[in-house]
């Protein structure tokens, strides 16, 4: 509490003193002369650089001058006025009078413009919206409510709001007291194609978004070949630098040398734990459904937290408040169907989206009737205006997968997992300038594996979490934002047990359950210093409580010392951890900048996983305690971005990253019925380093996007390995994305995507030995081998049906060709056996009769497929 108190004293009391003494001596441009000002006496500036001359050659020199007076002898010689604005020097447009210009010096009042920027169609509130005032060079970007707050002087203004893809509004605005804007934009789908951004918005936009996010929203989803016919936007990421896919036809994927249990999805603030419909091969999100989709690979916000690799930020639509629509698809493997309206106009709306797979035709015809395959999932969101200062949200989601076996001589058997969510959310606006949500969410994920559902047999792994959270935004000026709040969270763990009715024909150990809370503070704040610099600090606190009732295994070197048994709600372990937040940015000109972020993150969860195979749901969840420490990493990025008026972004960025109490495991573990699953367990440190660079086109027929990335993972860990840093399996090193999107005519769009990946290191045998007649495989080194590179290519055409633009029914085909060369990229790769006279043996290479060879396993190669789509307004 000190630290914020000292933090917020810091940023409140540094006042712009125009009686300090300068003295100066130079002979340099205008802009040099305000670059000294700012860099070394501290006096910070804001102007358009389009409107001053920045080249006006300024001659002073002068000897303990008050800055008053040198400001207005130099506003007089190089014909400018000026202003001052809170902490800042405002610099105004070029004077023409002919008479010297005086300093604006006396009060002004301030008054605050606030409210929301929405689709005119739909009237979702959209976020990343942009308000400028291009006279002050002063801006923000709406939150994700799509709510802003502009603090300006007295008089009249004129705004500027925009968004890609959709119609420029300028607003006149006379600014006499505090006043509330909502403003709707109009959707135009050509704008998409003639992406035009004036340099003054450019260099406010990178000033006020200190480090970049990768943000998507659901039309560049539908611009990427689906994949099996269903837009998928969790496997739509995998086409940036950074983050690499888990394998052939997985939703899984690594993230700058993290593991894939440190990418925390959120819906709606809600965890969604395994994000997979399939065993992998579809993601639990529907593009659909999607306003806003936000990663962070770097520079998390100090509210967000929970995973130390990357966050997937998802806001779901709201519902349309003005009209009702209904859209949906139809391919060979799902059917999709979303209606969305008001329950009452301008109030209240509502969203609901079904989908239901179709697939057990992939399945032999001889087993169909036997065999129970599908998934299924449904989400609805209701949105309720209490008013001007108030608004509810409402948010449902569940999946459901199946994969049984009926009537067989071995009775019934198979799998079936869950995904649920349920989010209540309240929007509170306390002031023009104080932001309040307040949000509460429950998710749960179920995994059973079925061994005979006669008996009611079967074992079930679940993680449950609730949570109550708190945000606070206070936007103290146009360059100062301030947001600080709270959140408490429980959590259960069931790392799986074997349930049955009848128990006296079973003795099974019992896997003790688990449950810890969790406290989470933070603060953080956003600062612009001049048109050149920004930054954004913070701070959050964990306080982590493991609870009883259970039973904790104490083990030295591996093995059980002792048993300590807890009773409810009894505290045996607690973790306190700080995780500091900071990123500086510096333009360069009015279209480029650098920036430099340091972020400490932890995480309490683990998913104990011993298998490489991409096509999984099982997953057991532990968390930290006396026996497994927090994960910890230590980020640290520069990056270097770089837009030629929106049209063409080159982003760049190199970056380390220091994992710490990363978990492996001793050879041939046992996690399944293991009471003592956590002595199975190793820690040890990752680094990961890298680059990434990224050069998008947004205009004309053809647009795209082509990406690469360098990026190790090195793992050590005392106990395995000899000590010796080994590839991780995620230790892919080169990247590369390949994006195009070509628009034929206004009805057919053409679309293609290349990836390539590094093969994924594994362990491979580096010999054989005979003993008593057998072949016993002998290994060396960890992962010292590698899988074949990975690459594929996936084409998409869509051919919009009916002929008028502004037609109520609007329907299209999608044709995709997934793997569209029959690359097969192995999932699998095993050391088989076959059956000869002489028994059995493992395949030798015919050639070097000494070595033997493996063999692989693919799943996927060419497969085409055909989606409707159709929408009605």
């Amino acid at each position: 509490m000190t630290i914020l108190i000292l933090c917020w004293s810091f940023s409140n009391g540094q006042q712009l003193d125009l009686d300090r003494r300068l003295s100066l001596d130079l002979d340099t441009t205008l802009e040099g002369f305000l670059d000294i000002l700012d860099e070394h006496h501290d006096v910070n500036f804001s102007y358009n650089p389009d409107k001053i001359d920045l080249n006006t050659r300024v001659r002073y020199k002068t000897k303990k001058t008050s800055l008053r007076k040198i400001m207005k002898e130099v506003s007089q010689k190089a014909n400018f006025q000026w202003e001052v604005m809170e902490k800042q020097i405002i610099i105004q447009d070029v004077a023409t009078q002919k008479k010297p210009l005086e300093p604006i010096e006396k009060p002004k009042n301030f008054f605050v413009i606030q409210g929301h920027i929405k689709d005119k169609s739909s009237h979702e509130t959209m976020i990343g919206a942009t308000v400028y005032h291009k006279g002050l060079s002063v801006g923000t970007i709406t939150n994700e409510y799509g709510f802003f707050s502009l603090r300006l002087p007295e008089g009249q203004h004129r705004l500027h709001i925009s968004f890609i893809g959709y119609n420029e509004s300028i607003i006149e605005i006379s600014l006499n007291e505090n006043k509330t804007l909502n403003h709707d934009l109009e959707f135009n789908e050509a704008l998409l194609d003639e992406v035009e951004i004036t340099d003054e918005e450019l260099m406010d936009y990178q000033i006020l978004d200190p480090m970049k996010a990768v943000k998507i929203r659901s039309v560049e989803v539908d611009r990427i070949p689906k994949y099996l016919g269903e837009s998928e936007p969790i496997k739509a990421l995998t086409s940036y630098p950074g983050l690499q896919s888990h394998g052939d036809g997985s939703v899984y994927f690594y993230v700058r040398g993290g593991q894939r249990d440190q990418n925390l999805i959120l819906l709606d603030e809600a965890p969604i734990y395994v994000p997979a419909h399939l065993l992998g091969f579809f993601s639990s999100i529907t593009t659909d459904a999607i306003k806003d989709l936000e990663v962070y690979k770097s520079d998390v916000p100090a509210e967000k937290g929970g995973a130390i690799s990357s966050i997937i930020d998802i806001q779901a639509k709201n519902g349309n408040l003005n009209h009702f629509s209904t859209n949906g698809s139809i391919s060979p493997f799902a059917t999709r169907w979303a209606l969305e309206g008001p329950f009452k106009k301008e109030v209240a709306s509502y969203y609901l989206s079904m989908r239901s797979s179709h697939v057990k035709w992939l399945i032999p015809r001889n087993q169909r009737s036997s065999t129970e395959l599908g998934f299924g999932d449904v989400y609805a969101k209701v949105n309720w205006k209490l008013g001007d200062h108030h608004r509810l949200y409402w948010t449902f989601y569940a999946g459901n997968d199946e994969l049984s076996r009926i009537g067989t001589g071995l009775g019934n058997f198979g799998l079936n997992w869950n995904n649920s969510t349920i989010t209540l959310r309240w929007n509170h606006i306390f002031s023009q300038r104080f932001f309040a949500n307040y949000t509460f969410y429950g998710s749960q994920y179920n995994y059973n594996l079925i061994t005979s559902s006669e008996n009611n047999q079967f074992w079930n792994e679940r993680i449950t979490n609730s949570s109550f959270k708190a945000d606070y935004s206070f936007f103290k000026d146009p360059n100062n934002t301030i947001r600080y709040g709270f959140q408490f969270k429980g959590h259960l763990f069931n790392p799986g047990n074997l349930n049955f009715t009848d128990s006296s024909d079973f003795i099974t150990p019992i896997v003790p359950e688990r449950a810890a809370g969790h406290r989470i503070f933070y603060f953080s704040q956003e600062k612009k210093w001049s048109n050149k610099w920004a930054f954004r600090y913070g701070i959050r606190y964990n306080a982590w409580v493991n609870r009883g009732p259970t039973i904790i295994y104490r083990f030295n070197e591996g093995q059980v010392i002792r048993a300590d048994t807890f009773h409810t709600n009894r505290v045996f372990h607690k973790f306190r951890n700080l995780e500091p937040r900071l990123s500086l940015s510096r333009r360069l000109d009015s279209s480029s900048t650098i920036k430099l972020s340091y972020n400490h993150k932890v995480q309490y969860l683990q998913l104990l996983t011993n298998t490489t195979s991409p096509f999984t749901s099982l997953a057991v969840w532990m968390p930290s305690g006396p026996n497994i420490k927090p994960q910890k990493s230590h980020d640290l990025v520069l990056g270097y971005y770089k837009s030629f008026k929106g049209k063409w972004n080159i982003t760049s960025e190199v970056f380390y990253r220091r994992l710490e109490n990363q978990i492996d495991y001793v050879d041939h573990p046992n996690l399944l019925l293991n009471p003592l699953i956590e002595g199975e367990l190793r820690q040890g440190h990752t680094n990961a380093y890298g680059i990434e660079c990224n050069v998008e086109k947004n205009f004309g027929q053809n647009s795209g996007r082509l990406g690469y990335s360098y990026n190790r993972a090195i793992m050590q860990i005392n106990d395995l390995n000899n000590g010796n840093p080994y590839s991780a399996f995620q230790d892919r090193p080169h990247q590369i994305s390949f994006l195009l999107n070509h628009k034929i005519s206004e009805k057919w769009t053409v679309s293609l995507m290349w990836n390539y990946l590094t093969g994924a290191a594994y362990t491979t045998p580096v010999g054989f030995y005979s003993y008593l007649g057998q072949q016993v495989p002998y290994y060396g080194d960890k992962n010292n081998d590698r899988l074949p590179a990975y690459h594929r290519l996936d084409v998409s055409s869509v051919w919009k049906l009916g002929r008028k633009k502004d037609a109520k029914w609007k329907h299209d085909l999608t044709l995709t060709i997934y793997n569209a060369y029959g690359r097969r990229n192995p999932s699998f790769l095993n050391f088989n056996k076959f059956q000869s006279d002489n028994g059995f043996s493992i395949p030798l290479d015919l050639i070097e009769s000494y070595r033997f060879t493996p063999t692989t396993i693919s799943f996927l190669g060419f497969i085409p497929s055909l989606t409707y789509n159709f929408k009605f307004r």
